[in-house]
């Protein structure tokens, strides 16, 4: 069952968004995309691989920069400020999962969710019902199943755990706005069913904003809005060509 919603606020909003990169032909992979997310919101992107949904939802997070257009996250004019700006409104609202789970490899599962918590104590940003980074990051591997895990390498645990690992760190930041690139991508269909299920829940505790791009429509099917990417455009239903 779908989660209602918890404002009609946009924390992201996009206006005339156009992507083009340079080269001796011009390629244009973004063009004129208007967006509105609310808060609590779930929303799938989907499309064909090399539409261009990567590089949306860099965009959305402040990664990448448009070639004209404004993106506003969490109120901040993201074209309105240098990287180091940019950095500072990710750090604080919003959190990544992505398909090949970037873990570090010389870290433990432990350590790897401890990343984000240290990075927002040095700011002073750490949430102040947080316990200690070490404490916060063994809590939630336990609530993603991985309490028996904690140190291991990312190359002793499988795709599945790594994947939950990536779980852990993301909403261990207690992000605003989670993004999520093609989550279950490199998961086998019973282990992606796992995530997808784990990913919803720990979303409906938090009442996170999730914005996920997928080729899973049982992914996608979960999110309150589902909106396509073709032609350069974000669009209501898919195309009517495969």
């Amino acid at each position: 069952m779908k989660e209602s919603q918890s404002s009609s606020d946009p924390v992201l909003a996009l206006s005339g968004i156009r992507k083009t990169v340079a080269g001796t032909t011009p390629l244009t992979i973004l063009e004129h995309v208007d967006l509105n997310v609310v808060a609590g919101e779930s929303l799938a992107i989907l499309g064909r691989s090399g539409s261009g949904k990567t590089t949306l939802l860099s965009i959305m997070a402040g990664l990448d920069i448009p070639s004209t257009g404004d993106v506003m996250l969490q109120g901040s004019q993201l074209s309105s400020l240098d990287e180091n700006g940019r950095a500072s409104v990710r750090r604080t609202s919003v959190c990544f999962v992505f398909q090949n789970f970037q873990l570090h490899p010389y870290l433990s599962a432990l350590e790897n969710v401890m990343l984000p918590l240290d990075l927002k104590s040095k700011y002073g940003e750490l949430d102040s019902t947080a316990k200690n980074s070490a404490q916060e990051a063994e809590s939630w591997l336990q609530q993603v199943g991985l309490g028996e895990r904690i140190n291991a390498w990312p190359t002793q645990l499988s795709g599945g755990e790594q994947q939950r690992v990536a779980l852990a760190r993301a909403f261990a930041g207690r992000p605003k706005i989670l993004f999520a690139d093609e989550p279950t991508g490199n998961l086998d269909e019973a282990t992606g069913g796992e995530i997808i299920d784990l990913l919803f829940e720990l979303n409906h505790k938090q009442a996170t904003t999730l914005i996920l791009v997928t080729h899973d429509i049982k992914l996608a099917e979960r999110c309150h809005r589902r909106v396509y990417l073709y032609d350069g455009r974000l669009h209501d239903e898919p195309a009517s060509v495969a």
